[in-house]
């Protein structure tokens, strides 16, 4: 049983990380601001629209796949009981709000977070088979700290962003796919002006 659990959330893992890590991408390729943004206005209009014809007409859209394949509460065995909820696209909302604010290296640090430090976070807590874990947390920290560091040699940003971001996975009171980069692009801003 552990060991299906944690391959599952290795996969959902996988797939966070596919959905989340478009903006790195973005700098690198040197899209300007405005390309940015409109690209992920775009992805946020598909994701949305996917939903809605998902929970309105029952259609097999992109969201309805993803959410047959990685959502929880397939393992949980409440799938049809959570079907008809709505699934807002946190991550796409968090980073249109880093990518609107702040420059290069705060994207970076944004994304970062909520790519691998959230992903870390989450394997470390299947892996103690816990849904809260300090050491989790830890782990996402210390990672996208790395991560950080590595693509944007700013040692303040990296820290601050990963400390502040990974409050967000810590928190129960929003979506951590929103809070963790609004918080780490926050925490990054800070680490920029000190």
């Amino acid at each position: 049983m552990a060991n299906s659990h944690l391959r599952f959330e290795a996969k959902r893992k996988l797939a966070h990380v596919l959905l989340t890590f478009w903006p790195i991408l973005f700098v690198f390729l040197g899209f300007s601001r405005f390309a940015e943004l409109a690209i992920y206005i775009i992805y946020l209009a598909f994701m949305l629209l996917s939903e809605f014809l998902r929970i309105r007409y029952d259609y097999n859209t992109p969201t309805a796949m993803l959410l047959r394949s990685f959502s929880r509460s397939t393992i949980n065995g409440d799938f049809k009981k959570k079907w008809k909820k709505v699934r807002i696209p946190y991550w796409i909302i968090g980073s249109l709000f880093a990518m609107a604010l702040f420059g290069p290296q705060i994207i970076i640090a944004s994304t970062v977070c909520l790519t691998f430090g959230d992903s870390v976070s989450g394997m470390t807590k299947a892996l103690l088979q816990r849904r809260r874990s300090p050491v989790g947390i830890g782990m996402g920290i210390l990672v996208s700290m790395i991560f950080t560091y590595i693509l944007t040699g700013a040692a303040l940003i990296a820290i601050l962003s990963s400390i502040i971001g990974m409050i967000g996975d810590a928190s129960n009171l929003v979506n951590d796919n929103l809070s963790i980069p609004v918080l780490a692009a926050l925490g990054g801003y800070l680490g920029s002006i000190l």
